[in-house]
């Protein structure tokens, strides 16, 4: 099909409509093409981010994809969700508009991230209307609209500390037993990026084979009813609650990839900014501490043997806390001890005490 282009002007943004089919419905890749004369007209390049909507039946559908090619012609990989919600069929004629993606103003702000300015070569990300589209270059994962500035403050620090604490480094996955600490996080994580529930994933762990799962599955999914739980629970042996534990994910990488980086931004800034350093310290300590009464009052923490206290330690410094490090070679582990009322105190007075989880 010979498709007809019209450039036109919207929200000051550059766009161009043109009509054009789905190819490949059947493939794995399905995908639409893009008209020369618009590739070249725009100085489009191969790799390029770009928006297309795609209008069905009154709806608007938005993909953010990079440029591959094709034999002869320029294409667009249509993801396979956008497919299902439009019911669009192969070769039916559809309307389309790309937003071509002008030069991009990175801000430079100790008060938030821009998650433009973070070094993700493979996370292709495009602002339309103030929106933020993010997605990984590749054919199969899925989209994420985000907000692009992502505040630095007490709120982002507690939860960095607690996915600290027990949150996976691998996949962007929170594991509790806690319903209080789950929707803590869960919460906050929503509203951090202006996400949505429908978003996340999520998986129960039940100890011990063979215990019922549906107690578990009825018990989590009233709790997070707007929340798809999978069907199959994994499963572990050893001691646990009737109900489990539940795993709340994004299961993306392209989340992943950004919610760490924005970690290490937030841990790199606990050296020398003690509000952010109080509330870290909170986040790890509900999801992982411990008070231990001997002869004194001791909060303890432990932590895998990757170096994963460092960053508990840099918090404790800069409010002064002294701690005592001691490691636990058969359980790979390594505990943190701050012990001394003096140390206890300044937790306290610094307000970098357990807030979830008591």
């Amino acid at each position: 099909m010979k498709s007809k282009y019209k450039p036109i002007n919207k929200n000051s943004e550059k766009c161009v409509k043109y009509l054009t089919k789905i190819h490949g419905i059947s493939a794995n890749h399905p995908y639409i093409t893009i008209p020369e004369n618009v590739f070249y007209d725009n100085n489009l390049k191969l790799g390029d981010a770009v928006f297309i909507k795609i209008k069905q039946n009154n709806k608007v559908y938005p993909v953010i994809a990079h440029l591959t090619t094709g034999a002869h012609v320029k294409l667009v990989c249509v993801p396979k969700l956008i497919l299902k919600k439009s019911q669009l069929k192969s070769n039916k004629e559809i309307e389309t508009e790309i937003v071509i993606n002008q030069e991009i103003k990175k801000e430079d702000s100790i008060k938030r991230i821009d998650l433009i300015s973070l070094d993700l070569d493979k996370i292709s990300r495009f602002i339309h209307e103030d929106k933020l589209y993010v997605r990984y270059k590749s054919r199969k994962t899925r989209q994420h609209f985000v907000k692009r500035f992502i505040e630095i403050n007490r709120e982002l620090a507690y939860i960095v500390g607690l996915y600290d604490a027990e949150g996976a480094e691998k996949s962007f996955r929170f594991t509790n037993s806690d319903p209080k600490l789950i929707k803590t996080f869960l919460n906050a994580i929503k509203n951090i990026f202006g996400l949505t529930e429908s978003e996340f994933d999520a998986q129960i762990t039940l100890v011990n084979k063979n215990m019922e799962s549906e107690h578990a599955r009825l018990f989590w999914s009233n709790l997070f009813p707007n929340i798809n739980i999978y069907e199959k629970a994994s499963f572990k042996y050893g001691e646990g609650i009737k109900q489990g534990s539940l795993s709340v994910l994004i299961n993306t990488t392209t989340m992943n990839s950004i919610w760490n980086s924005i970690r290490e931004k937030v841990r790199e800034l606990l050296r020398n900014n003690k509000d952010l350093s109080a509330a870290y310290i909170s986040g790890v300590l509900d999801g992982d501490g411990n008070v231990h009464k001997n002869k004194s009052l001791e909060v303890r923490c432990a932590f895998d043997s990757n170096k994963g206290h460092l960053n508990f330690a840099k918090a404790l410094e800069n409010l002064k806390i002294d701690y005592e490090v001691t490691i636990i070679a058969d359980m790979h582990l390594i505990e943190v001890a701050i012990r001394k009322w003096n140390n206890i105190i300044r937790l306290f007075n610094n307000n970098a005490i357990f807030k979830n989880n008591i």
